[in-house]
């Protein structure tokens, strides 16, 4: 479809076309496009799936056999992200370990368990408390004063005469805070220092370790919307104008979070 729309926009020079097709790409980091919802909408439908599945197996099979499934489900699933990543041909420091397979692994295995083992006002205090927590962690932890991006690690080298980005970074001693740039935040640093094997780019990964924790309410979220579409004495009427209205609230809701902590799909902010 985007080749289409693509060849299109250069045969005819419409703007209606160059508008689509500005939709099919990614940002570069602020923001989002249609592009950058295709990944969130398959976790929601993910927790969705998981309203229907989880309660059925509970029942037909027990506490017990449902984590298993869980598990196994899960640990497959992260297994065919590591084999699309090069799998068993490719050396462990050159392995992506956490893609967007793994991602949807841990997403699916986290807010299936929670849903095993918590209730529904549990689970909506977790759900805030992964995004309220991600919010306070990524604005309020100190990080080094250091942009982990290709031009300004090279302006880096040359000034200090050293190759080694993690020797660079160490010796980083100044602290900052509140700071949401590309390679300049602590998601982007704490994938730097401890996420093993080869980082999407190159310094960090845009489905790496801190974030997977709002991605989780992601996945929590298309649970609650699965859970309300089964909710008895609903109308179909009822339940498409209940989503609606709770998908308008939710963008006037994170445009105004993004005032504050912006909507970048690469850290997938609280407000994203």
């Amino acid at each position: 479809g985007g080749l289409i729309v693509g060849a299109l926009e250069r045969w005819t020079a419409n703007p209606l076309m160059a508008a689509v097709k500005q939709q099919l790409t990614h940002v570069a980091w602020n923001g989002f496009r249609f592009y950058d919802l295709i990944f969130p909408l398959f976790v929601f439908m993910v927790g969705a799936s998981i309203s229907y599945s989880v309660p059925r197996s509970l029942e037909r099979s027990g506490r017990a056999a449902t984590i298993r499934k869980i598990l196994t489900r899960g640990v497959l699933l992260f297994l065919i992200g590591l084999f699309y990543s090069g799998g068993l041909s490719t050396p462990p420091a050159e392995l992506r370990m956490l893609g967007v397979l793994n991602r949807i692994a841990l997403c699916y295995t986290a807010a299936a368990l929670l849903f095993v083992f918590l209730g529904r006002r549990a689970l909506v205090g977790v759900w805030l408390g992964l995004l309220l927590g991600y919010w306070a962690l990524m604005g309020l932890t100190p990080i080094r004063d250091i942009r982990l991006d290709a031009q300004p690690m090279a302006d880096l080298a040359s000034a200090k005469g050293e190759t080694n980005a993690m020797v660079l970074f160490q010796e980083t001693q100044a602290r900052v805070t509140g700071k949401y740039d590309s390679g300049y935040n602590l998601a982007n640093h704490l994938d730097f220092q401890y996420l093993p094997g080869r980082l999407y780019d190159r310094y960090y990964d845009p489905e790496g370790l801190l974030s997977t924790l709002p991605a989780i309410a992601s996945c929590l979220l298309g649970l609650f919307a699965g859970l309300f579409v089964q909710a008895p004495g609903r109308t179909p009427v009822a339940r498409s104008l209940g989503l609606i209205g709770a998908g308008v609230a939710s963008v006037v809701i994170g445009s105004l979070w993004g005032l504050e902590f912006p909507v970048i799909k690469k850290l997938w902010t609280s407000s994203f």
